[in-house]
């Protein structure tokens, strides 16, 4: 008996808790808190960006695919590239590079700045970094021989 009464008063106590939840004082307006995506990205915008892309010895690397927006273009021997007319918007640009046997690389720059000219390093994969100790990033000796 002491069960039955148990059960259905958690029962109770849960359908209260629920109906309280959903009443009306407790929703708020969706349409006052709800952003649209034009708000968080802003409005399209085309852009051009030129620059160089190179490895952690600062060596240039060609063929380097670089997409902007809706454009994508490989570097040259020298690791340059430029796209000119990128659709992008004018809170986002992301900005992302690959090369197979290095890792992708997505930048995210702010248009709003006005940099049209940007220098892009890439780490090859299997390069390891534990926090701020890591030879690629500090110049650290090589002590593997």
């Amino acid at each position: 008996m002491k069960s039955i009464v148990f059960t259905v008063l958690s029962v109770v106590i849960c359908i209260l808790l629920i109906s309280s939840s959903n009443s009306p004082e407790n929703t708020t307006d969706q349409n006052e808190d709800t952003n649209t995506l034009t708000e968080y990205l802003g409005h399209p915008i085309n852009i051009n960006l030129k620059g160089t892309v190179a490895n952690h010895l600062n060596e240039p690397l060609d063929s380097v695919t670089i997409t902007i927006g809706n454009q994508s273009i490989q570097t040259d021997a020298q690791g340059h590239f430029e796209i000119k007319n990128a659709i992008a918007y004018d809170n986002f640009l992301p900005v992302e590079a690959h090369r197979k046997g290095y890792q992708n690389m997505v930048i995210n720059l702010n248009p709003k700045d006005k940099k049209n000219d940007i220098d892009i390093s890439l780490k090859k994969e299997g390069t390891t970094c534990l926090f701020w100790f890591c030879r690629h990033n500090h110049n650290l000796p090589d002590t593997t021989n």
